[in-house]
């Protein structure tokens, strides 16, 4: 077989895997709740490309890479009284990435048109970022509510991608296939900048003024001292099903 390079496109779409224990509460109204949660890498359609060759007929590497927006997802949403009224706190986090995946394929063919194959490899994280919402609402009068917004960085170790799929042969330069893949990976948060605040739609902060609030490794204490991170991994699963095309050449 002539070793051959080939072109990848494809579409995919990812959610969330696991529940992790979350804790994001900068105004300390949880009361020492914590929630199980699902702090996927992202829920919302994937766009990959990349290159490929095949070195024999059943073994071959890939260079990918995906972006991927994500939807908004709910972390939880607590009910608390204080002195003078009821309020709900909650919390979501939308997530922005682009990682790069090598990988190496493993394929038979059992028919002239049908190839099932595995993929397993890496996952290096280019860039990502998360963004969290933090909502206080009063239960009365859903018009007062305070409203505030961070920028979480992430440092993210490199993680691991698996995969099935099966592709189908048009024609001695098209191949179109179908694929089903576990990601996993593991970040540390370190600090949240909160970039914008609003008290019933009006904004009550300038942004250019952040103020720093920590992850902390305790659930029981509402610590800012800068030197004490968030200093234990959560672990981030996703599940992605994916459609696309190879063109050889």
């Amino acid at each position: 077989m002539k070793e051959k390079w080939y072109s990848r496109l494809a579409i995919s779409y990812s959610k969330g895997s696991n529940k992790s224990l979350y804790q994001f509460d900068p105004l300390d109204r949880l009361n020492e709740q914590s929630f199980y949660s699902t702090p996927s890498l992202g829920e919302s359609i994937l766009i990959n490309g990349g290159i490929g060759k095949m070195f024999t007929k059943n073994i071959g590497m890939e260079a990918n890479f995906s972006y991927l927006m994500g939807n908004t997802i709910g972390l939880y949403n607590y009910n608390y009284s204080s002195i003078s009224n009821a309020n709900t706190v909650s919390a979501s986090t939308k997530n922005n990435q682009l990682l790069f995946l090598p990988t190496t394929i493993f394929k038979i063919d059992i028919s002239r048109k049908l190839s099932p194959y595995v993929k397993v490899g890496l996952m290096v994280p280019l860039y990502n970022q998360s963004k969290f919402i933090y909502r206080v609402s009063d239960i009365a009068n859903n018009a007062n509510y305070s409203e505030y917004e961070y920028k979480i960085k992430n440092q993210l170790n490199l993680g691991i991608n698996g995969c099935v799929g099966i592709s189908y042969k048009i024609n001695d330069n098209i191949r179109i296939f179908i694929e089903a893949e576990e990601d996993n990976i593991r970040s540390f948060h370190t600090e949240a900048n909160r970039t914008k605040a609003t008290t019933g739609g009006a904004a009550t902060i300038d942004n250019a003024v952040l103020e720093k609030y920590i992850f902390e490794k305790s659930l029981s204490t509402n610590n800012t001292d800068a030197s004490k991170i968030l200093d234990f991994p959560i672990s981030f699963n996703r599940e992605a099903y994916t459609i696309g095309i190879n063109y050889f050449f």
